[in-house]
């Protein structure tokens, strides 16, 4: 394992002025950027479905042991969220960080008034919706909040119950599952820009914003095997010094 070429320091881990000897974690070795700048020394994989760090290792190095090279090499040094999810697995991340109960408000114009997390806003449609806010997002004109009661729509005017802030949705998409929100919204160019920029930017949604991460983190590199012996030595005469 990856913490089986760590040095030992002696401790007193119980306080009792009894030293014990502990792997010293706080030793710290990595990848020089000369190694992964050389493409020689490493090939390009893109993750499946299914793959992990020590079902890459046994595969290319015929042990699972070396799965925390990959990882290093990549950077990759949480295996929980550096890594790309599986559907499951992001499927439960997406409800757990953008709840279903989340609604998204969408406003028109920027204005000076803002909303308070935390209180109850109303609008004088017909169902009379009230809901709590949760998150106030000026950059973003949006207002994510859980409703309590009634229905909130497009081109309905929002007010604060304390803040007295007011607002109007959008004519069209002024009211969306928080999941499905803009994130952020970019040019042409894919450049990041703001809300109000000209022409209209395009909105990326929480949802695209999370997959593209996913995504991104499928492609890594995968050290050679014939580099690996040399890699190893490197590395555990680094954590000696």
């Amino acid at each position: 394992m990856y913490f089986a070429h760590f040095p030992y320091i002696h401790y007193d881990v119980e306080k009792n002025n009894s030293l014990r000897a502990v792997t010293h974690i706080l030793k710290r070795a990595a990848f020089r950027q000369q190694i992964k700048d050389r493409g020689v020394l490493f090939y390009p994989h893109y993750i499946e479905e299914g793959d992990t760090p020590e079902l890459l290792s046994y595969r290319v190095y015929g042990t699972s042991y070396y799965h925390w090279v990959i990882l290093m090499l990549n950077e990759r040094l949480n295996p929980y969220f550096d890594w790309p999810l599986s559907y499951r697995s992001f499927m439960n991340y997406l409800a757990g960080k953008y709840p279903t109960t989340y609604k998204s408000l969408i406003f028109t114009a920027d204005v000076a008034n803002h909303f308070t997390v935390g209180e109850t806003v109303t609008s004088t449609n017909a169902s009379s919706p009230s809901g709590v806010v949760k998150k106030w997002l000026p950059n973003l004109r949006q207002l994510v909040i859980t409703v309590s009661s009634g229905t909130f729509g497009d081109n309905e005017t929002v007010t604060g119950g304390t803040s007295n802030a007011v607002r109007t949705t959008l004519i069209t998409g002024g009211r969306v599952n928080y999941l499905d929100a803009p994130h952020h919204y970019i040019d042409a160019n894919e450049k990041e820009v703001n809300i109000s920029a000209s022409p209209a930017p395009t909105a990326v949604t929480n949802r695209e914003y999370e997959d593209d991460i996913n995504e991104t983190n499928r492609s890594i590199k995968i050290l050679k095997p014939e580099f690996l012996p040399t890699v190893i030595e490197e590395f555990q005469s680094l954590l000696i010094d």
